[in-house]
C-alpha cells in the first residue's frame, strides 16, 4: 500500500445545487409550539431545493400536514444553508436515510 487516503468531507455545503434533494437538521431543544412541529418535518422529510436567496435555500416539501402548512408558501420553506445535513441529486438515497433514522436502524 503506497499512501492512506485521508479523510474526506463528501458533504460540503458548497456543492448543493437547485434541483438537489436535502434533509435538513435543527435542534428542537429549545424550542416550543407550533414552530417546532415545523422543524420536525423538516428534520424528517426529504425537501427539494427549487431556489437560492441570499443564505437561505428555499426548499419545496411535499404531504405537508394542515396544522403547520401556514408556515409554508407554496409548500416551500425557506432554510439557512448551514441546516443542510444530507444532499443528493436522488431522492431515493435520503428516503433510505429518513427510513433508518425512523426506524432507529
Amino acid at each position: 500500500m503506497k499512501y492512506l487516503k485521508t479523510y474526506e468531507d463528501y458533504n460540503n455545503m458548497n456543492d448543493v445545487h437547485i434541483g438537489d434533494y436535502v434533509i435538513v437538521y435543527k435542534n428542537t431543544k429549545y424550542g416550543g409550539g407550533k414552530l417546532v412541529d415545523v422543524i420536525n418535518f423538516a428534520n424528517n422529510n426529504v425537501g427539494h431545493v427549487v431556489d437560492e436567496y441570499k443564505y437561505l435555500w428555499l426548499i419545496k416539501y411535499e404531504s405537508i400536514p394542515s396544522g403547520i402548512k401556514s408556515y409554508f408558501v407554496d409548500d416551500i420553506l425557506k432554510i439557512p444553508k448551514q441546516y443542510i445535513k444530507h444532499f443528493s441529486k436522488n431522492k431515493e438515497e435520503l428516503e433510505m436515510i429518513v427510513n433508518s433514522k425512523n426506524y432507529n436502524l
